[in-house]
């Protein structure tokens, strides 16, 4: 009986020390997401293939790193969103890139089936993919996986989902006023409150700024120090879209809120969109050509080769400490609320 007491003790702890292996980052994979977050973060694009590569390596060295996978995902993700003024997708490389993020973000799933932000691109990139291809089963599962990314973490995939939606759907759909419903959850649920849909200043809320806890997708921070400036401009981009202008302008004007609002990169292009902002009302109705670049100036945000960029480009080191859940110890923080 003692005898087949211990063995179950070791099987234990057998089980145990190789799930935390399974955590433990090597240093490839370390050095690759140095290199990943320097292309996010807008310091050297000149270095995709590089990134890509160094991500496969590591993925090759440890394929249950989660966040080395997902990283192979976001990188083909950015290079379908961002890639094309940048002559990095052209033609068929779109797809590629397109499958290439699914698959990687199928895989991270598998591994971290909760980690919402993971949920979140697995699921917009099935329904881009679905779209594409036609394919139903695709759609649906892209939907599934979103609404569970809104269910696990609302602060942070509802901008995501209204992002996906408001891309591809014209002013007078359904789909948009879905999308518009999703912006507007991210101010409720970031402001703990319903905000005013005529008015929504978002100055009572200003104290409301953390980097901890869920409420910290809510805000600028190290991973998008820009992100709140971009939230603004993109929510007001589609309420003119909607041809609400009265209550964009309003929205585009709470980025200057902001502490470092004076150093986003692109300030000036939120400026001017609020200078034109009756005659973008059209501008932004128009569906944009597949796998063309738009015109930033007169374009719905979100179809443009800076969507990201929007709230990530930046030196995220010149005003926050680079997160715990950055590097090395990535692997502890699979769904990082703490």
């Amino acid at each position: 009986m003692k005898k087949f007491v211990w063995i179950n003790i070791l099987l234990l702890l057998v089980t145990l020390v190789a799930a935390c292996n399974e955590n433990e980052r090597t240093e490839k994979a370390i050095k690759a997401d140095d290199g990943f977050w320097d292309l996010i973060h807008g310091i050297d694009y000149q270095s995709f293939d590089t990134v890509v590569a160094k991500l496969k390596e590591a993925h090759t060295e440890n394929p249950q790193d989660v966040y080395t996978t997902a990283h192979i995902g976001w990188t083909n993700f950015w290079a379908l969103t961002e890639g094309i003024g940048l002559g990095i997708t052209q033609g068929e490389k779109a797809m590629q890139y397109l499958q290439a993020a699914e698959k990687a973000f199928s895989q991270a799933s598998e591994l971290a089936p909760d980690e919402p932000r993971i949920l979140g691109f697995l699921g917009y990139s099935r329904l881009t993919l679905g779209n594409a291809t036609q394919n139903n089963d695709l759609l649906v599962q892209g939907q599934a996986d979103v609404a569970r990314s809104i269910e696990l973490w609302p602060e942070w995939a509802y901008f995501g989902a209204a992002y996906g939606l408001d891309a591809r759907s014209p002013y007078n759909s359904p789909q948009f006023e879905q999308a518009l419903g999703y912006y507007w959850a991210t101010m409720d649920v970031c402001a703990n409150t319903d905000v005013d849909r005529q008015y929504p200043d978002w100055a009572p809320y200003m104290e409301l700024e953390t980097l901890e806890g869920p409420d910290r997708a809510c805000w600028d921070s190290w991973i998008a120090p820009y992100n709140t400036e971009g939230f603004f401009l993109v929510m007001g981009d589609a309420l003119v879209k909607a041809g609400n202008t009265d209550a964009a302008y309003i929205v585009y004007n709470n980025a200057k809120l902001l502490k470092h609002y004076s150093s986003w990169p692109f300030r000036d292009l939120l400026e001017r969109r609020i200078l034109n902002i009756t005659k973008n009302v059209e501008n932004f109705r128009q569906m944009p050509t597949p796998n063309q670049p738009a015109d930033p100036e007169a374009s719905l945000l979100v179809n443009t080769n800076i969507s990201c960029a929007i709230c990530h480009r930046g030196d995220a080191d010149e005003y926050y400490e680079r997160p715990a859940w950055v590097g090395e110890n990535a692997g502890d923080f699979l769904v990082p609320f703490e």
